[in-house]
C-alpha cells in the first residue's frame, strides 16, 4: 500500500503573467495558457510569475504622455518598480522579470529562455509609438537622479538578458530632432538636419 502522497502526480501551478502593457502580452498569455493578472500581486504566491515591465524611460515617457507630470510619473514608476523588485527578491526562482521591448525585439531569445515551442513573436505591437522628446526627458530624469539611476540599474540586472549582453536600444536622438522639427513647423529646423 502506497503511503499518502506517493505515486500521485502533483500538477504544477499554472504560469501567471503580469504586464505593464496588457494588450501587448495578451497573445503570449494565450500561447502559454497562462493566467493574465490585471494587477501586480502583493506576494509571489505559489504559481510561477512572469513580469513583463517597460524600460524605465519608456514607462516614464508613457506616464508623462498622459496627464501625469514628471514628478507624479517618477513617483508612480518608483512605487511600481519597487513592488516588482520586492516580488523578485522574495522568490527569485519563481518570479521572472523581462523587459517588454527587449522581449518583443528578440523573440527567439525570449522563446529559448522561457521554453516556448516557437521563436515567433508572441507579442502584440504597441498601441502607439513613444514620444521621443518625452523619452529623452525621462532618460534625463533617471540619469540625473542617483536613486532613480540605481533603481533602473537594479531592474535591468534582475531582468532576463534577452539581448545577448547588448542591453536595451537607446532612444533615437534623430527621432527627437525630427519631432522638434515637426513642432516647429518643419521649415528651417528640418532643413538643418
Amino acid at each position: 500500500m502506497a503511503e499518502e502522497g506517493q505515486g500521485t502526480a502533483v500538477e504544477p501551478a499554472p504560469l501567471r503573467v503580469w504586464s505593464a502593457d496588457p494588450v501587448a502580452a495578451a497573445p503570449l498569455a494565450a500561447l502559454l495558457g497562462a493566467e493574465r493578472l490585471e494587477t501586480l500581486p502583493e506576494t509571489p504566491g505559489e504559481a510561477p510569475l512572469l513580469i513583463l515591465h517597460l524600460a524605465p524611460a519608456a514607462a516614464l515617457a508613457r506616464a508623462m504622455s498622459g496627464e501625469q507630470g514628471p514628478e507624479a510619473a517618477v513617483a508612480a514608476w518608483r512605487a511600481e518598480t519597487g513592488a516588482l523588485l520586492r516580488l523578485h527578491r522574495a522568490a527569485r526562482r519563481q518570479v521572472r522579470l523581462a523587459e517588454l521591448s527587449a522581449a518583443r525585439a528578440n523573440p527567439a531569445a525570449f522563446a529559448a529562455l522561457f521554453g516556448l515551442p516557437t521563436p515567433e513573436n508572441p507579442f502584440a505591437e504597441p498601441e502607439s509609438a513613444t514620444d521621443a522628446i518625452l523619452c529623452l526627458l525621462a532618460q534625463r530624469l533617471i540619469l540625473g537622479t542617483p536613486e532613480l539611476a540605481a533603481l533602473a540599474a537594479e531592474l535591468e540586472a534582475a531582468s532576463a538578458d534577452l539581448t545577448g549582453g547588448a542591453g536595451l536600444v537607446a532612444d533615437d536622438p534623430e527621432a527627437a530632432w525630427r519631432a522638434r522639427a515637426d513642432l516647429a513647423g518643419g521649415g528651417a529646423v528640418a532643413a538643418r538636419a
